[in-house]
């Protein structure tokens, strides 16, 4: 038979791993739900700049928006210059990792 004391202990331990789980349950769901967000809007953002949609692209990009690649940076007055300044729609080939980090605080 246990003390009263461990039972206290295994109670208090059970309670506490429960609580965690049931946590992390719910922020693997809110990180799925955020990651399907983040996902629409890249896809909106593509979508726009393939098709040359300016007034789309300037939407979604945040004032202090920088894009950057091998072709180094641009802000989001270049990008959407850019963007402006070609003739026809553009078809880009991709490959996309949809793997994302949360970090708590």
């Amino acid at each position: 038979m246990m003390s009263p004391m461990r039972w206290a202990l295994v109670s208090i331990l059970m309670t506490a791993s429960t609580f965690a789980s049931g946590q992390s349950a719910t922020l693997a769901s809110t990180h799925a739900s955020e990651e399907r967000a983040i996902i629409q809007v890249r896809d909106a953002l593509l979508k726009a700049y393939d098709a040359g949609d300016v007034k789309t692209l300037s939407e979604i990009e945040d004032d202090d928006f920088t894009l950057a690649g091998d072709f180094g940076q641009v802000t989001k007055q270049q990008h959407l210059d850019q963007v402006r300044r070609r003739a026809k729609p553009q078809v880009v080939s991709r490959t996309i990792d949809n793997q994302f980090r949360f970090y708590v605080r």
